[in-house]
């Protein structure tokens, strides 16, 4: 038998935990990096004995947890539901179809009563696992020029294996677009990124019965905590933040030494600028500048205060303009809410759009992309109105 001989087959049920009996002409799922677990309960039997040893045990299998990625792309056809549409369907997502347009996922209700499921045909050479009442969660993600990537992960109820020929399925031709053009943009700013990460982070539990005969009713969404990382490169903070500052004043003033700080005034807050030389009556003649501050324009006699002497004014030259720069550190510390999206794909029949309408800053650290620094943004998915924290939407 060989490794790389696998096939997987996925149908939506009709009724919980009902084989749908899929078919390879029209269930073929194209699959990576795939994994099958079974889920079992070892009952230790404890009775008593008159001798030393170990007492046969009995060993109940609960469940199959099946693992597998699936590759972000659209059918080929606007307003056709693409391959992994069953899978997301089985893990809490609404199916919305609009006839030759869009094919939109939405999250349910925590135990909605439309939350489907599906059966999962599983051959590993000719030895055929199948798995009913499947229901999980589902991770996605992009990396610049590759194409993007969904990891599913669903349990369902253990049924065994048994020896049964490989299929050769039909599968969707449509090649999977790569992570380029993807108008990224997190609180309408467009980070530089080389991975987004998004995870629906739902959580599976088992509702138990002695009447079932597995002793499982079914396995159920419990709740989720949708979640996400980003690497943006760093950036200035402030928008309107001094780029550069003339190194000679427009008028150098009386009195000032060399080291004293001055406070920019004009249109902005925050910016400073470090004398650097002096001339005659203490006018400056030379400067560094310090602080970048924010909300600056380009300006010429720019007012200055503080320092020892008086009427210095200065010449800003440059300023970063809002596609420069962007405040991660003050949306995290003020617990600020914001939107993320991006977009997989350009050629319709095959765009994936996602967007997470209220995004919140956990932690920040500091990263390294070939020597250039970065911020490793782990995220938080809140919802907006409900039921809302993502949304994918296929054209």
């Amino acid at each position: 038998m060989f490794v790389n001989r696998a096939v997987m087959l996925a149908k939506i049920e009709s009724a919980y935990g009902t084989d749908s009996l899929p078919v390879g002409a029209t269930d073929g799922k194209l699959i990576e990096n795939w994994s099958i677990e079974p889920i079992w309960k070892k009952l230790e039997r404890k009775y008593a004995r008159p001798f030393f040893g170990a007492v046969p045990h009995l060993v109940i299998g609960t469940g199959q947890k099946v693992k597998f990625d699936a590759e972000i792309k659209g059918s080929g056809v606007a307003g056709t539901p693409p391959e992994l549409g069953t899978f997301m369907r089985a893990c809490g997502w609404a199916e919305t179809i609009v006839a030759n347009t869009s094919v939109t996922y939405t999250l349910l209700a925590q135990n909605d009563t439309n939350t489907e499921s599906c059966t999962i045909y599983f051959w590993k050479h000719n030895i055929l696992h199948r798995v009913v009442g499947c229901r999980g969660t589902v991770s996605s993600a992009g990396k610049a020029m590759e194409y993007g990537k969904k990891t599913f992960e669903l349990t369902g109820i253990y049924a065994g294996p048994v020896d049964s020929p490989i299929v050769f399925p039909t599968t969707n031709a449509t090649k999977p677009p790569q992570f380029v053009s993807a108008n990224f943009s997190i609180d309408s700013f467009a980070a530089v990124i080389d991975n987004l990460k998004l995870n629906q982070a739902n959580q599976i539990s088992m509702r138990t019965s002695p009447n079932a005969a597995t002793g499982i009713l079914e396995y159920f969404i419990k709740d989720r905590l949708p979640a996400g990382d980003i690497d943006p490169e760093a950036v200035p903070m402030g928008v309107g933040g001094i780029k550069t500052m003339a190194s000679t004043p427009v008028a150098g003033g009386t009195n000032y030494v060399v080291g004293d700080i001055l406070n920019i005034g004009g249109a902005g807050t925050g910016g400073t600028a470090i004398v650097t030389t002096i001339g005659a009556n203490g006018a400056v003649t030379g400067l560094q500048l310090g602080l970048r501050g924010k909300s600056y324009a380009i300006a010429s006699g720019v007012a200055t205060t503080g320092g020892s002497g008086t009427n210095c004014t200065v010449n800003i030259t440059a300023v970063y303009l809002a596609t420069e720069a962007h405040d991660f550190w003050g949306l995290l510390i003020n617990a600020t809410q914001v939107q993320l999206s991006a977009q997989y794909g350009v050629v319709a029949g095959n765009i994936c759009t996602v967007t997470a309408p209220k995004v919140q800053i956990d932690d920040i650290k500091y990263g390294d992309r070939e020597n250039i620094l970065t911020n490793q943004l782990t995220l938080s998915l809140m919802p907006n109105l409900g039921n809302d924290e993502l949304q994918y939407v296929y054209t």
